[in-house]
């Protein structure tokens, strides 16, 4: 078995690794795969999650330019929204919004770049723009529960209470244990009602 081979084997051990919340393991042996194959962009792209989940995001956006560098378009385009989401906790919403951007030009079938730039329009205050993002994100996904559950968000911040309750009702049959949706979904039903 080559370099190529065992790097690949390794990476699949580091995600097995990562499902188990073992991600200080799973990291090493992502490093372990890229020193023996410098430029497998998916052990880069793993290995900037692992990263972000053990709370150092500086370290995992240059894991994920490595990955973006070295990907292909899904790699990359995966490296881009996970670029994206981390600019978004870093409130750099400007950087966020052109970084899912690029996503969605490399791959304008993407539900989770639509949905990143929903987030990152919300919060540059342009709302018209964040709804028709998450409406395409819901188009391309439909059964995604978080997509429903994001534009619901939206609506309820914007005092559309009676809409927002229909998204969270859609998150909720999609999703029913998740009680993020149910409390939104109560604050939601009890503001609308004031209103009907």
């Amino acid at each position: 078995m080559g370099d190529h081979e065992v790097a690949h084997a390794l990476n699949d051990i580091g995600v097995h690794l990562g499902r188990r919340g073992k991600e200080e393991a799973a990291l090493a042996v992502f490093e372990e795969a890229i020193e023996l194959d410098p430029q497998y962009a998916l052990a880069y792209y793993n290995m900037g999650n692992s990263l972000n989940i053990l709370g150092q995001p500086t370290e995992a956006m240059k894991a994920y330019d490595s990955a973006i560098q070295y990907g292909d378009t899904g790699v990359t385009v995966l490296s881009l929204i996970d670029k994206g989401n981390i600019f978004l906790g870093w409130k750099r919403y400007p950087e966020a919004l052109s970084t899912f951007n690029e996503a969605i030009r490399l791959n304008p079938q993407e539900a989770l770049a639509y949905n990143g730039k929903g987030n990152a329009l919300q919060y540059l205050r342009q709302y018209q723009e964040a709804v028709s993002a998450f409406d395409e994100a819901i188009r391309l996904d439909p059964q995604d529960s978080s997509l429903h559950f994001n534009k619901g968000n939206l609506l309820y911040d914007r005092g559309q209470y009676k809409e927002s309750v229909q998204e969270y009702d859609i998150a909720l049959r999609l999703n029913p244990q998740d009680t993020n949706i149910t409390y939104n979904r109560e604050l939601a039903l009890k503001k609308a009602k004031r209103w009907w």
